[in-house]
């Protein structure tokens, strides 16, 4: 079975930063991926790969990259770093290398920094010297001030297939049944699929969407619920996540009733939902939750991106009935 690691460096954004390594390297890149697992070993992976073709070689370099020891590149969050520790940041960057020719900085959640951290960093990310290159990573791009974005070359992937993800969480020791849900609940996105394993308030929240969605057949009920618990600041996303797995699954059973689903166990109630929907009022139901991740990701608040989800869903439901 492959591993996290190896899949990474099979991904065509990974053989594109590859490639530059090999002669023709920027100076700053923005790596765009909302998975944080794959984020972080790309990470690693791409400072590993500015010093060595096989990034997977058993030698010490490698080794303290991988460690985070390694005096020439540093591992940074952007969820944790201030004014102070960019101005050190900035400090540091001037310094020579203490070996070889470069100096490797690797920023994870980017977006996290605020406008006066990203602002004091421009200079830096736009003129680094010759020796540095800065790696950022992000979710998203909303939160990335666009004179930093214009300044890098963006590295847009979507991380793990669904597939690969539930063969990592085989590995970690749980069963195929619960992999395929957390993978299909996740949409590939590792982080996503083994919280939603390893918390209870999740395992929660996914019983209360399909009671929501069981339930869900005017629009009086619809203030009930976006102001419970579904839909508050913390879990609207995840709820939208969960929403999105079973209209997937309802789509497939209105198309063709042979077809998998990802929900095992709740067929049945699979099944009772997609008695209220044909194939396009499926798609529209599906369409309505992309709109709203996309408000939510705009600083929408939650109450108001899930009322705008369940009306377009119950207008797409009665409208194609």
């Amino acid at each position: 079975m492959i591993d996290a690691e190896s899949a990474v460096l099979n991904k065509d954004s990974f053989l594109t930063f590859a490639s530059d390594a090999d002669g023709n390297l920027a100076h700053a890149y923005l790596l765009v991926c909302e998975d944080a697992f794959f984020r972080k070993i790309f990470l690693k992976a791409a400072a590993k790969r500015i010093f060595r073709k096989d990034v997977r070689a058993e030698e010490p370099l490698l080794q303290s990259i991988e460690e985070g020891s390694y005096p020439d590149v540093s591992f940074l969050d952007g969820a944790e770093m201030k004014v102070k520790e960019i101005s050190a940041l900035i400090e540091k960057a001037g310094m020579q290398p203490l070996y070889g020719d470069r100096k490797v900085f690797c920023i994870d959640n980017a977006d996290k920094l605020n406008a006066q951290s990203q602002n004091k960093l421009l200079k830096t990310y736009e003129e680094p010297p010759s020796y540095l290159t800065v790696i950022m990573a992000s979710s998203n791009e909303n939160g990335i001030l666009q004179t930093v974005k214009s300044r890098a070359k963006k590295i847009y992937t979507e991380g793990f297939s669904p597939e690969e993800t539930v063969g990592f969480l085989q590995e970690e020791g749980y069963s195929r049944t619960q992999a395929v849900m957390a993978a299909s609940l996740g949409d590939g996105n590792m982080e996503r699929a083994s919280t939603f394993l390893s918390d209870e308030k999740y395992s929660g929240l996914y019983d209360a969407c399909f009671e929501m969605l069981l339930s869900l057949s005017g629009s009086a009920r619809i203030v009930y619920y976006v102001y419970g618990d579904l839909f508050t600041k913390e879990n609207a996303a995840v709820t939208f996540d969960i929403m999105e797995s079973v209209f997937a699954d309802v789509l497939k059973t209105v198309c063709d009733p042979s077809l998998p689903l990802s929900n095992i166990g709740r067929e049945y109630d699979i099944k009772q939902i997609a008695a209220g929907y044909n194939p396009q009022s499926a798609q529209e139901a599906l369409f309505a939750l992309n709109e709203g991740r996309k408000k939510l990701n705009f600083n929408v608040s939650s109450v108001r991106s899930a009322e705008g989800v369940l009306f377009d869903i119950l207008e797409a439901k009665y409208k194609w009935q």
